[in-house]
């Protein structure tokens, strides 16, 4: 099973005292690293219907008070005419060789699509024995964002720092299927495999590939 069920924390503490002669040629050195200050103009995700079309906000790059824009790339595409999950990376490196990464999401609904809101809070479990909590967010007709694929296990029943989570969005089918998009947690790309929504008990069911058991999220 993945990474966490049945943990158990070890934790070492280590203190070690050297008493060692001083280098005076670098006592008292020090050494700064700057990093370009990047900032993304507009909204961090954008939503446009099918077939309209996609303008980039735009940025701001800024180094040790110089305005650099001319250093960022911009890497990724939005395709207007299909319904889909569209990230745009926005990177720039210092002069110290210091990389800055910024992403935009940008998602392509179609506007013909149910208008259904799931959005609200979910008590979540793994396999009916570790409990959390999760919220989902309506972005656009069958587009959520989810605050945790984990179901809340992690910082509710394993008492884990709120980092460790497996944000991303999800994208609902007309059989009441659905897939996960762009989720990432602290251990790297995490995978929803069978998803599914069960109306009558307003439960969303699936399972993150590298877990043997049933996440689910029932609707509070």
């Amino acid at each position: 099973m993945k990474r966490i069920i049945f943990f158990t924390f070890i934790t070492l503490l280590a203190t070690a005292f050297t008493a060692c002669e001083k280098d005076v040629t670098t006592e008292d050195v020090s050494t700064l690293t700057y990093y370009v200050e990047l900032q993304l103009e507009g909204e961090q995700e954008m939503v446009i219907p099918l077939g309209s079309d996609y303008t980039d906000p735009g940025f701001t790059a800024v180094e040790r008070g110089t305005e650099v824009d001319d250093k960022v790339n911009v890497s990724g595409s939005v395709d207007n005419e299909s319904v889909g999950f569209y990230p745009i990376t926005y990177s720039v490196k210092s002069e110290d060789g210091w990389s800055t990464i910024k992403t935009r999401n940008v998602i392509v609904f179609d506007p013909e699509a149910s208008a259904e809101d799931l959005s609200g809070t979910y008590a979540g479990n793994y396999a009916q024995a570790y409990f959390g909590q999760a919220t989902i967010t309506k972005l656009a007709n069958g587009f959520y964002a989810v605050s945790d694929f984990f179901a809340g296990i992690y910082i509710y029943d394993f008492g884990y720092a709120s980092a460790y989570v497996a944000k991303g969005y999800m994208k609902m089918n007309s059989d009441d299927t659905f897939v996960g998009i762009g989720v990432s947690s602290p251990w790297g790309a995490e995978e929803v495999q069978n998803g599914v929504f069960l109306r009558e008990s307003q439960t969303f069911e699936y399972n993150l590939a590298g877990y043997g058991s049933l996440f689910q999220m029932v609707k509070q």
